[in-house]
């Protein structure tokens, strides 16, 4: 798993040091696991549940990030249905998932 971040402001003078600020929220894997499993989402990126088979396919739309992201590290607190059925248009053709339409 890839996850990429980007600092968008430097040198920024703190009571303590220096700060930088990042364009991402860093956790460890477990905080994300027990978010998951206190909140779950019933979302994936292919329709009918299955793990993306590409999941190394990186997305034209969105720099650094693959289907694999997006099915194990994004969908999972999506609870929203509308905003699943719009990830699931959108990425099933290109993730290669066998069930393309929600």
């Amino acid at each position: 798993l890839k996850i990429f971040t980007n600092i968008i402001g430097g040198d920024i003078v703190a009571s303590n040091g220096v700060i930088h600020v990042i364009s991402t929220f860093l956790a460890p894997t477990s905080i994300f696991e027990a978010y998951i499993d206190l909140h779950p989402g019933n979302c994936s990126v292919c329709p009918g549940g299955e793990s993306v088979p590409n999941p190394d396919i990186e997305l034209p739309f969105a720099d650094d990030y693959t289907c694999g992201f997006y099915d194990t590290v994004y969908t999972p607190f999506v609870t929203d249905g509308d905003e699943c059925t719009s990830i699931q248009v959108g990425l099933a053709g290109v993730c290669g998932c066998p069930s393309t339409s929600p």
